[in-house]
């Protein structure tokens, strides 16, 4: 494995990368529960698992999921339609509706996470304990505070990239 001098270099073997380990991450789900989890978008998937058992407010829910307020709306209409979760009155002010987990989109969640800690398992077994604490370091780093898709790093390399 020869990793590239340069900068640009290894951002393209990055993104050479990335689509393979995200596949190998992918097929590691058992087809069981790929199958119960097909009739549901990744987004819907990322949602559920961010609902607690008491809920998210709309505000809450855009914040976890990293999206404008407008789009969690969108989310929870389908969460709701497919019968994933519900809109409940919040105990504390009458005001503000939270979106709740049903029984079926819990176990859905739980599914997906499950299935999501086997495949991440699986795939880093493959790295001894230094290189696992070195990907977590990396991706610590990168789930920072920098502003969306602005390296903190890489700076002006990601406009170079774009071009």
């Amino acid at each position: 494995m020869r990793i590239p001098r340069s900068r640009r270099g290894k951002l393209e073997r990055f993104l050479e990368l990335q689509p393979v380990v995200w596949a190998q991450l992918a097929s590691a789900v058992p087809d069981e529960v790929r199958g119960e989890l097909s009739s549901v978008t990744t987004h819907q998937l990322r949602a559920l698992v961010q609902l607690e058992d008491g809920g998210l407010t709309m505000r809450e829910l855009a914040d976890a999921m990293q999206v404008m307020a407008p789009t969690a709306t969108v989310l929870a209409d389908r969460l709701a339609a497919r019968g994933l979760a519900t809109r409940v009155a919040d105990p504390h002010d009458k005001r503000v509706v939270r979106l709740v987990p049903t029984d079926r989109g819990r176990a859905i969640a739980r599914q997906f996470r499950s299935a999501q800690r086997r495949s991440a398992a699986s795939l880093f077994s493959r790295l001894r304990d230094e290189q696992l604490d070195a990907l977590l370091d990396v991706m610590e780093t990168l789930a920072g505070t920098a502003p969306h898709g602005v390296s903190p790093v890489a700076g002006d390399l990601t406009l170079e990239l774009a071009r």
